[in-house]
């Protein structure tokens, strides 16, 4: 189940839910796309960086919900029916 809020965090080799990052990443920021009017996660947008606290600073979070709520906006119903004719 999905968090409907953007979580920013260090990756450490040791963390084994973050076995499918490649061994280069030291930082990952996850954003919910969320189809607005239900409330419900369509998608997430995980960006990868080999940099540590490569998202740190609050703009990269900011830019990212801003595009991931377009997302859900343009794509969100879409996404809907087809994970419902699954």
């Amino acid at each position: 189940m999905y968090k409907m809020r953007t979580t920013a965090c260090p990756v450490s080799s040791t963390q084994s839910h973050h076995s499918h990052h490649h061994h280069s990443t030291q930082s990952e920021i996850v954003v919910p796309i969320i189809h607005a009017p239900t409330h419900t996660v369509v998608a997430v947008l995980d960006v990868d960086s080999d940099m540590v606290d490569a998202f740190s600073d609050h703009v990269d979070q900011v830019q990212l919900e801003a595009l991931c709520a377009w997302l859900g906006e343009r794509f969100g119903a879409q996404a809907l029916q087809d994970i419902g004719g699954r």
